[in-house]
């Protein structure tokens, strides 16, 4: 450390040393070990911003991230497409999406090429911010631009409908990443059947909670809940309950919302009918 004696830290043992705050979430430590280094002995390199802006952004500081960021600029150290990706990270962690976005247009007028990681990092911001529309047209921007998409890409649109309620734009979401040959981990799975919850349509949940098992994923109690509040909103006892009762044979303990969900169905008791999705839900007449 400084002032023991032992003089100026490498430019690899400070960026270690920053990274190891980061890790840690001692965002400010990290950015006082950085300012007290810098002033005394070095002039920073792209690489220990890097570190520092981590690790603003993982303490949730976007401000002191851009600060960061734009410190770059006026050290003439030319900023890459990794250093901003962190910088929009910082947003999202945030829920800044307006300033994720701006990041965004500027690695453009930049004429830096976004990646997945900053797209993803933008998606997220805009899904976090409420904003599930420009979540999506991030995702369009993507394919027009022949950016790789990945599955925390794709994730993070899916989850972001699920926000907003949109289950139809979960589902394209889903057939497009599945055209991709990206396979659909069961995070993605519970978030469009919470889509589908939230729009009030009960056979798409189970159509997707069915296709989550197909897929040889195990549900969780997050999928579980979401399917059976889809069934008991639309009075479909029989099949809320039978969820409850697979949440148990899993070993999965049902919170309060899934249970009272199952109670009220079962109150309100009403016909189903078969779902489109030739039945492997297991939905009835």
């Amino acid at each position: 450390m400084l002032g023991s004696g032992r003089g100026p830290r490498s430019g690899a043992s400070l960026q270690a040393a920053i990274k190891r705050h980061g890790t840690r979430n001692e965002w400010s430590a990290a950015l006082h070990l950085f300012r007290e280094t810098v002033s005394h002995y070095a002039k920073p390199d792209l690489v220990q911003y890097m570190a520092v802006i981590g690790a603003c952004g993982r303490g949730q500081q976007w401000q002191q991230a851009l600060s960061l960021l734009s410190e770059t600029w006026k050290a003439e150290l030319e900023p890459d497409v990794i250093i901003y990706s962190l910088g929009i990270s910082a947003c999202e962690k945030s829920r800044e999406w307006q300033q994720a976005l701006s990041l965004l247009r500027e690695m453009s007028t930049l004429r830096l090429e976004a990646n997945a990681f900053s797209y993803g990092a933008g998606i997220s911001a805009c899904g976090k911010g409420g904003n599930w529309k420009q979540a999506v047209s991030l995702i369009f921007e993507m394919w027009e631009g022949r950016v790789e998409t990945n599955v925390i890409c794709y994730s993070a649109g899916i989850s972001s409908c699920e926000k907003g309620g949109q289950w139809q734009q979960a589902l394209s979401l889903l057939g497009a990443m599945r055209e991709a040959e990206l396979e659909p981990d069961a995070i993605i799975y519970s978030a469009g059947i919470s889509a589908c919850e939230k729009g009030g349509e009960w056979r798409q949940a189970l159509c997707w909670f069915a296709d989550m098992r197909t897929a040889e994923l195990e549900p969780n109690i997050i999928s579980y809940s979401a399917a059976t509040s889809a069934c008991e909103k639309s009075g479909q006892w029989e099949q809320a309950l039978s969820l409850l009762l697979g949440a148990r044979e899993a070993s999965l303990e049902p919170d309060v919302t899934t249970v009272l969900g199952s109670a009220r169905a079962r109150k309100a008791g009403s016909g189903s009918r078969r779902c489109r999705c030739s039945g492997r839900c297991g939905s009835r007449r």
